[in-house]
């Protein structure tokens, strides 16, 4: 969730990239769009596109003292649809690029609703302005499109005051898009 802390392991590993090992030195770790690996590629095709990808955000250098693992304590204020981590080390003199192939997502925490008009009465057409929202702000960076497919289903659900006797449902929503947050 954008703007919450998440925690995540980084591992110092082997070249098996399976066993662990102790590691000395710093390491920059960047957010980045998901390469675009494709089932066919060769690993020095994946390494390309991983040398290739670039930030989205600030690098966070992560230091390593001997050890082989580092617990950290993340937190983008932006949500991101398909991310991943690149990781940037020295390896005897050599800049290498590690990118992760568990790419998740960074959602906002919530979305606001707000009528073109007020107050609502039944029978009329309004517009709504959809924002996705972390805290009280938009959500910069957030690019997302809701066609009411299987995956991306919205729906508005309609709450009663006590006493009205219209039966509650939830009625889904048309297609939009979310282009920088709103």
């Amino acid at each position: 969730i954008a703007s919450q802390l998440f925690n995540v392991k980084m591992l110092a590993l082997n070249t098996d990239f399976t066993t662990l090992k102790a590691y000395t030195g710093d390491v920059n770790l960047f957010l980045i769009a998901t390469p675009n690996y494709l089932s066919g590629d060769s690993d020095a095709q994946k390494q390309a596109k991983c040398d290739a990808a670039s930030s989205l955000t600030a690098l966070q250098t992560v230091s390593f003292a001997n050890q082989s693992v580092k617990d950290l304590s993340l937190n983008y204020s932006s949500a991101y649809r398909d991310v991943a981590f690149k990781i940037t080390y020295n390896d005897n003199g050599t800049t290498k690029h590690v990118c992760s192939r568990d790419n998740f997502s960074i959602r906002p925490s919530t979305y606001t609703l707000v009528p073109s008009s007020t107050p609502l009465v039944g029978g009329r057409n309004y517009s709504l302005t959809i924002n996705s929202v972390s805290g009280a702000n938009i959500v910069p960076g957030y690019n997302q499109s809701i066609t009411n497919t299987s995956d991306t289903i919205a729906t508005m659900d309609l709450s009663l005051p006590s006493g009205c006797t219209l039966a509650p449902s939830s009625t889904p929503l048309a297609s939009f898009t979310f282009a920088n947050g709103s």
